[in-house]
């Protein structure tokens, strides 16, 4: 029985990029932001819907519905993803460009990424509820394969790649950070329901882990 956490998780996103996978590797960083941030950002009042059982009366208290998924999302980017800084150097190994989400996205980057993981993740188009993303007016343009991210005419041109190695390196940082007053800044570094199977084990082993884990 294997049981995988969020260093997994980026280390599978690192190794596709390394090999060239840029789309894999661009999934695996949209989606660190929505898993950390479950982690995280676990306040019932402040992160989840709800609804009054009476909406004449809510002395009879209401109950929780869903998670409320982009807020914590974007709280999750605007606190940990900030300070993002991935260094570029030329082909020389000298000169260098230094890279943060707030550069290449805008300042509502955090915005810019979630609209991302929204239309790349689900549905495969680089769009917002079927519109064209925008950066400070300017349509976005992703480029794959290649660093640097540039304004030309209406286009803002930004490359995946630069996006995923910022990403992965304030992630790893989140998980390394020393704790806060005893209190874990990355609460819990394996997923909360992640029992995953493989081949070695048999069926009851299965099902014991399985139960542990509910």
């Amino acid at each position: 029985m294997s049981v995988y956490n969020v260093h997994d998780i980026l280390e599978a996103g690192e190794k596709a990029l390394s090999g060239g996978n840029t789309w894999a590797a661009f999934a695996v960083a949209l989606m660190l932001p929505s898993i950390c941030s479950a982690m995280v950002f676990t306040d019932k009042e402040k992160y989840m819907n709800f609804r009054w059982n009476d909406k004449n009366d809510h002395s009879k208290g209401k109950e929780y519905t869903t998670w409320k998924d982009k807020k914590r999302y974007i709280d999750f980017c605007k606190e940990f993803l900030k300070n993002t800084d991935f260094i570029e150097y030329d082909h020389n190994h000298e000169n260098r460009c230094h890279y943060t989400l707030e550069k290449m996205l805008g300042e509502n980057y955090f915005k810019v990424l979630y609209s991302m993981r929204c239309g790349i993740v689900h549905e495969g188009v680089l769009q917002d509820n079927g519109k064209p993303i925008t950066i400070n007016g300017k349509l976005l343009i992703l480029e794959i394969g290649k660093s640097g991210s540039n304004v030309k005419g209406n286009y803002q041109v930004v490359s995946a790649k630069d996006i995923c190695e910022c990403i992965f390196e304030q992630i790893k940082n989140w998980i390394d950070a020393p704790s806060q007053n005893g209190v874990p800044v990355c609460p819990c570094n394996v997923l909360k329901y992640g029992i995953y199977s493989d081949a070695e084990h048999n069926n009851s082993d299965k099902s014991r882990f399985w139960n542990e884990a509910k």
